[in-house]
């Protein structure tokens, strides 16, 4: 109930951006509905209908990442309000929210794929006329409801288990309750019980004493004068007892360059990986493509995937993984060659804005490229092998899905980057204040545009025609 309040309090803004998620889940859904009524109504052909099934993995996954980019956008348990610190909503707590909150969101969409597909079918009125929507929709058919209920709640699911598990990876350690050691606590107990039975207390090490809370001496040394046997009492100190370090306060500088990943490290990281994968993936397909008898079955199109199609597939799929985690390597090193030499404010500003926001912006620009690519690919084979779809022609569902991939990436991207100008609005305020024109901040940001454009669209031009060239007769 809580999870629904936060969903229907916010703003008309964010409904728009959890709307279009709510769409997208619907589109998906739909889809999935699809593939089930194609089993139904063909029960022979097993490994087209499982064909249909795991072509709609792309969809998921775009929507997915379009959940979780709105989620982290508008959630209002990103933060740390005071009210629900206040009411006991600690970082696990607010995870759970975070997810029942974009669960319901898709599983609403989900509810409105199930009535458009009951609608289609005949079952609220009258049965439709089309026989290709009859085939797909297997009208005369009893639906599964343990099918249906499986099938619509895959997307909510795995929306709601990404957002947890995204919200409690990006929560700092110092938020998180800390235990002390055994050994800690063990010598604290047993120098505590000393201390009350009037005993000396036994030998314990100093490493196992060394605890974020001190130990009172047993008072037995102060009533007799002296120390007991086997005890020993280090010489008073005038010095002050220095406080105890609280767990929730920010480690040092010092101990936390040693102790944490730097950003630029883990941004870079990802490259060389990225690159060994496009070249392996790029590999594999030409070593593939050398003894295919014919262009058409190196292609991988639904119902039609031999042995060397799955192999396309598998490099197609390898050199999109390298895209994603290249890309916020791709878009730190835009930013350091915009920061070269001895820039100027403008290019210093736009080389240090990317290098700051390579790790948001690096994700979501790498799979809008590889979406890019694949869209080049498809009409490149197109134009390129004739007949390609005379046997199974482009229809509504190829269409739905692929509007549905495009969309969701390219939204993705566009609410990235809104969240990086959003993010960045204090320290713009701050070159404001300090002098500077609002025209050297647009000539900045057109420059950021331009140069990541630049590098992405050359790269996934490059990738297109590589993966292109062995199939093209």
């Amino acid at each position: 109930m809580f999870s629904l309040r936060l969903v229907l309090g916010a703003g008309p803004l964010v409904q728009v951006r959890r709307s279009l998620v709510a769409l997208a889940s619907a589109g998906v859904g739909f889809l999935l509905l699809c593939s089930l009524g194609y089993a139904l109504g063909h029960p022979d052909e097993t490994s087209e209908s499982v064909t249909r099934l795991l072509w709609c993995a792309a969809p998921v996954a775009a929507t997915v990442q379009l959940a979780l980019t709105v989620d982290r956008v508008d959630s209002p348990t990103r933060s740390v309000p005071p009210g629900l610190a206040a009411a006991g909503y600690g970082p696990f707590r607010r995870s759970l929210l975070a997810a029942s909150s974009i669960a319901l969101i898709c599983s609403a969409g989900s509810l409105l794929a199930l009535v458009v597909f009951l609608y289609l079918r005949g079952s609220l009125v009258a049965p439709p006329s089309d026989e290709p929507v009859i085939d797909v929709l297997a009208v005369g058919y009893h639906l599964p409801a343990g099918a249906v209920l499986t099938l619509l709640s895959v997307l909510p699911v795995l929306a709601a288990a990404a957002s947890a598990y995204g919200y409690r990876a990006h929560v700092p350690s110092n938020a998180r309750p800390t235990r002390a050691p055994r050994s800690a606590r063990a010598a604290r107990t047993a120098a505590a019980i000393a201390a009350a039975s009037c005993r000396p207390a036994p030998y314990v090490s100093r490493t196992a004493l060394a605890s974020p809370e001190p130990v009172a001496p047993p008072t037995s040394i102060a009533q007799s004068g002296g120390p007991p046997l086997g005890v020993e009492v280090a010489a008073p100190s005038t010095a002050a007892t220095p406080e105890p370090a609280s767990t929730d306060s920010a480690p040092s500088p010092h101990t936390a360059g040693r102790t944490a990943v730097s950003p630029s490290t883990a941004e870079v990281a990802g490259l060389p990986w990225g690159v060994a994968l496009i070249s392996a993936g790029l590999a594999l397909e030409a070593y593939v493509s050398r003894d295919a008898p014919t262009t058409q079955d190196l292609i991988p199109m639904p119902g039609q995937l031999s042995g060397s199609a799955i192999a396309v597939l598998t490099a197609w799929f390898l050199a999109s993984v390298g895209l994603v985690l290249a890309g916020p390597g791709l878009v730190r090193g835009c930013g350091q060659l915009l920061a070269v030499g001895r820039p100027g404010a403008v290019r210093l500003l736009a080389g240090r804005g990317l290098q700051e926001e390579a790790g948001r912006l690096g994700r979501p620009l790498g799979v809008l490229c590889v979406v890019a690519s694949s869209t080049y690919m498809a009409a490149r084979l197109h134009d390129a092998v004739p007949g390609l779809t005379a046997d199974r022609p482009i229809g509504p569902l190829t269409g739905l899905g692929a509007a549905l991939v495009v969309g969701c990436t390219t939204a993705t991207a566009l609410l990235t980057a809104w969240e990086s100008r959003h993010a960045r609005a204090a320290a713009t305020g701050a070159l404001l204040r300090l002098g500077a024109t609002r025209t050297a901040l647009r000539n900045a940001a057109a420059l950021r545009v331009a140069a990541v454009m630049a590098v992405l669209a050359s790269l996934t031009w490059l990738v297109a025609e590589l993966a292109v060239t062995p199939l093209v007769p």
